[in-house]
């Protein structure tokens, strides 16, 4: 019962953010970050569900994104 509880919130709290998202107006220009570059202002729930804010700490980060399975 829990485990339905939990993707029902997810999936209506992940839908806040998809209203949200920032489309870039054509295909080409859409550009990856790269080694380097500075991260836009971004926030993000960490695994307590705490807002955190990645640009507050002003020091290097590595972003990992993880696909899951493949």
């Amino acid at each position: 019962m829990k485990k339905i509880i939990w993707i029902a919130l997810l999936v209506v709290f992940g839908t806040f953010g998809w209203g949200n998202a920032q489309l870039p107006d054509a295909p080409n220009k859409v550009r990856p970050l790269m080694v380097g570059d500075e991260v836009p202002a971004l926030t993000l729930a960490d695994a307590n569900g705490r807002a955190f804010d990645l640009g507050a700490h002003k020091k290097p980060a590595i972003l990992i994104f993880y696909r899951g399975y493949w």
